[in-house]
């Protein structure tokens, strides 16, 4: 990850911070993320992917509505619908979509064909030790790197005030065994990426923000063959 965006995360410490890659894999985070939404070194890889959060294990600090939780998936499928015509040839974006084709939700998205960018989110977290904190997310795109930074913000005074609660408080405590490096020489405090060009938060909104460019049957296939064969295969 450049270092100009570590200083940005660092300057935007007023409130969580957070840097994906193309695929939604989570890399990078301040301590008020962590504070937050808590410690993604924590987690495991899969833990910390977006796309896997909501198709397979579903956030647990987030509530949504039906209606909520569908813009959102919605908006993220159409993302990576985007990203796989970058990455073409990607093992890793291949790996993750066949993986997750194997969930009739995810799949009849998918055929869909819709394409757009995620741009945010405003959502609700449930927090064990301040409540519920309501927060507004922008997605800003890293031109030449394909990273997204997310950046998270209170939506009014009472979000703000438990937000500097959290951030006084100090970042949780770390695991209790200690980060092992990875055959990539990454530790949990800058999780190990899956092996991929798709260089990019997880985003988990009460409604969606999002721009799609085209969707439907009629619209342009912007995904490899490869890779939408991993789909349409279990369809057949």
């Amino acid at each position: 990850m450049p270092a100009s965006v570590h200083r940005i995360v660092e300057q935007l410490g007023a409130g969580p911070v957070a840097v994906c890659d193309a695929t939604w894999q989570l890399l990078h985070w301040n301590a008020l993320f962590a504070a937050t939404f808590g410690d993604p070194a924590a987690q495991d890889e899969d833990g910390r992917n977006a796309l896997i959060v909501q198709f397979e294990r579903r956030p647990a600090q987030t509530r949504q509505t039906p209606a909520e939780r569908a813009s959102f998936e919605e908006s993220l499928v159409a993302d990576l619908r985007a990203t796989t015509s970058r990455y073409p040839h990607d093992p890793a974006v291949e790996a993750l979509l066949a993986r997750l084709c194997r969930g009739d939700r995810f799949r009849e998205l998918w055929e869909r064909r819709s394409v757009g960018d995620h741009r945010g989110a405003r959502k609700t977290i449930g927090h064990p030790g301040v409540g519920d904190i309501d927060l507004d997310s922008n997605v800003l795109t890293v031109q030449g790197a394909d990273l997204r930074l997310v950046v998270y913000t209170p939506s009014g005074a009472e979000a703000r005030r438990k937000l500097d609660l959290l951030s006084a408080a100090g970042p949780p405590e770390p695991p209790a065994q200690p980060a092992t490096p990875s055959a990539s020489g990454s530790t949990a405090g800058a999780p190990a990426r899956r092996s991929t060009r798709a260089a990019s938060v997880i985003v988990q909104p009460e409604s969606t923000r999002s721009s799609t460019s085209s969707t439907g049957p009629d619209a342009a296939d912007t995904s490899p063959s490869s890779v939408n064969a991993a789909c349409s295969s279990r369809t057949r």
